[in-house]
């Protein structure tokens, strides 16, 4: 369950002997806009930023204890209680994280084509009118050893009606790095999701990298996930293999 978007916003950031304070207040929307318009009923609707701005914070501590311990704990929140589309859980920049494997195979181009279902096998809550959440990340690095955990909720409704409804999620990761500049990494995660519906999906991932530079990543890693109790997928459906990759970022 990805949160991503990249609404305008303004924040400001406290920090402080370990401690750190942060608010913010954004339009909440990937493009925002003044009017909408139907073309089915042919009217339209006025859209006032104002009322429809959504509020997000985080609070927590952060602290090197020494050159080899640092430790970090914070909680956030993000609240819109009015929005006329809402892209933190519904943006579309990031798409699937395993692209096209979730595809029903029709024997047509389509099937490998990133622009016909570039969100294939993901999942979320897909809120847009009201969005309450909350998340808890605790990080602790030792040495090289990396060990993560988070812990959300999000609460909200959709542009689509309907009672509002609750989806969680878990995840964890150990992470080890090593070499002369901590180039080379190792780990495993687990990641958990369900919602109201008893829907789920679970993944574990099992990698390694090597940066051949600070922005050029070559990585390799054996993913096993599961979908449960999906109509979409006929009940219960999943995927698991071997992927390499390599990044270019800046």
């Amino acid at each position: 369950m990805d949160a991503f978007t990249t609404a305008p916003a303004f924040e400001t950031l406290f920090r402080n002997k370990g401690i750190l304070l942060m608010g913010a207040v954004t339009t909440g929307t990937l493009n925002p806009s003044l009017v909408g318009y139907s073309s089915f009923s042919r009217t339209y609707t006025p859209y006032y930023i104002g009322k429809e701005l959504a509020f997000y914070w985080k609070a927590g501590y952060d602290k090197e204890i020494n050159d080899g311990l640092r430790v970090r704990a914070t909680l956030s929140g993000y609240h819109a209680s009015n929005n006329h589309f809402g892209s933190l859980y519904l943006g579309d920049r990031t798409g699937s994280r395993y692209y096209l494997v979730m595809n029903r195979v029709t024997n047509s181009a389509d099937d490998v084509d990133p622009s016909e279902n570039h969100l294939s096998g993901n999942w979320g809550p897909g809120f847009t009118d009201r969005d309450n959440s909350f998340m808890i990340n605790l990080f602790t690095k030792y040495q090289g050893l990396e060990l993560f955990a988070t812990l959300e909720r999000a609460k909200g409704t959709s542009a689509f009606g309907g009672a509002g409804f609750t989806f969680k999620q878990y995840a964890f990761e150990g992470l080890y790095r090593f070499g002369k500049d901590e180039n080379f990494f190792g780990g495993a995660r687990y990641n958990y999701v369900n919602n109201d519906d008893n829907n789920s999906v679970a993944r574990v991932q099992i990698g390694g990298g090597w940066f051949l530079t600070p922005y050029i990543l070559l990585k390799a890693e054996y993913v096993d996930q599961n979908y449960n109790n999906f109509s979409l997928y006929g009940g219960n459906a999943g995927f698991n293999g071997l992927m390499i990759e390599s990044t270019i970022s800046f």
